[in-house]
């Protein structure tokens, strides 16, 4: 990792970061409103001010778009070069890397808690697949009117706020290992993939108990009578 790589990434993550977005909607609104006190003045204003509405929308339209754009190409640039950065660990700093509750699955009912959890835990694997010592925060919250628990989990990194943002950005854990894993612990990857393709764990020789099985074996031909 060359120290051009580090200052690329952290100058597009500065970028990224300014308020560049509620700069440009602070000066739209007080376009807008100039052009609204001007209207309030007198009748022939008002019909002026009426028809700098739409031409100061569509100057603001282009460059909201403009802005997006760049705020995805700088997200792209991120996410690519996060690929090359080497992370480590920190000997007394700890940062929240992630969060997550059961209020994210409360479709899931009485299995809300369990899948919060499980969520938190994910997060804690992909920190420990890049060697970085992790601590899940469990903060209970009561119960609703169902009687089902709430409670928010928070995911702590023992790595600086940088490290955590360039492990965020990093690849995930292997397909195969990661629906393993909800498997085992007892819940649906689909919750959280709903796009999982049917029929995904029989193609990579798992079970629905987080365990590996042999691929299945061709049913036997019946020999044909000669």
């Amino acid at each position: 990792m060359s120290a051009h790589t580090v200052n690329n990434f952290d100058k597009a993550l500065e970028l990224l970061h300014r308020p560049a977005r509620s700069r440009l909607q602070s000066r739209y609104n007080r376009h807008l409103r100039r052009a609204w006190d001007a209207g309030m003045q007198t009748p022939f204003s008002a019909s002026q001010a009426a028809g700098r509405f739409p031409q100061i929308e569509t100057r603001y339209v282009a460059l909201a778009v403009a802005l997006i754009n760049r705020e995805k190409e700088l997200e792209t640039d991120l996410d690519r070069m996060a690929q090359e950065e080497v992370v480590r660990t920190s000997d007394c700093v700890y940062t929240l890397y992630a969060s997550t509750g059961t209020w994210v699955y409360s479709s899931q009912g009485f299995g809300a808690l369990t899948y919060a959890a499980n969520a938190a835990q994910m997060q804690a694997d992909k920190l420990r697949y890049y060697d970085i010592p992790s601590h899940i925060q469990k903060i209970r919250r009561g119960q609703d009117q169902w009687g089902i628990e709430l409670a928010d989990f928070y995911i702590w990194a023992q790595a600086d706020g940088r490290t955590c943002e360039v492990i965020r950005r990093k690849n995930a854990m292997p397909l195969r290992e990661w629906v393993k894993s909800c498997w085992k612990r007892g819940v649906n990857p689909r919750v959280y993939q709903p796009f999982l393709p049917a029929g995904y764990e029989e193609s990579a020789g798992l079970d629905y108990y987080g365990n590996d099985r042999p691929p299945a074996q061709p049913a036997p031909v019946a020999a044909s009578n000669p």
